[in-house]
């Protein structure tokens, strides 16, 4: 997973996207991706719907817990039922990021069916729905990102004020 992660940062900063192909089970997947160039600027998302997919694992609750990533599905089902997901006045939601970050302990065939899961559920939906309904970006991350602690202020009382 590094390494593809660190070829993928060297397009970045070279100003290209990374395309993906990759076969699983007889299916061949292409997709899209991007790993944010280290020297580039930082970036701030705004109006989107935010996913954290951490090896085999969907986190979700504040990244407070995790599901197999087949729960994908429920998750997006959940985001789709709230009407303050979608773009003003339109029948089109607010585009999705999905940190995604595997362990390199993980063989690339965990990395490969966490993508599958992804690109088949965002697929299913915007079959059903039109092909720019739901759009995503998968944001391929050194570092597990649900793990970054927010440190407490230092005045406890700072909270309050």
């Amino acid at each position: 997973y590094s390494d593809l992660r660190k070829k993928m940062e060297k397009l970045d900063c070279e100003k290209k996207f990374s395309g993906l192909r990759f076969e699983l089970n007889d299916t061949i997947y292409h997709i899209t991706g991007f790993a944010k160039c280290p020297k580039g600027p930082i970036v701030c998302y705004f109006r989107i719907n935010l996913l954290f997919v951490v090896n085999d694992s969907l986190v979700i609750e504040f990244r407070k817990k995790k599901k197999p990533i087949k729960y994908l599905k429920k998750e997006l089902n959940e985001i789709i039922s709230k009407e303050y997901n979608f773009q003003y006045n339109k029948n089109k939601l607010n585009p999705a990021i999905i940190y995604f970050y595997v362990e390199d302990k993980y063989p690339i065939l965990t990395t490969k069916r966490a993508l599958k899961e992804i690109a088949k559920q965002f697929g299913e939906i915007n079959s059903k729905n039109g092909p720019d309904y739901f759009e995503y970006h998968i944001l391929f991350e050194p570092y597990d990102f649900t793990k970054i602690v927010i440190p407490p202020p230092s005045d406890p009382n700072e909270v309050d004020n």
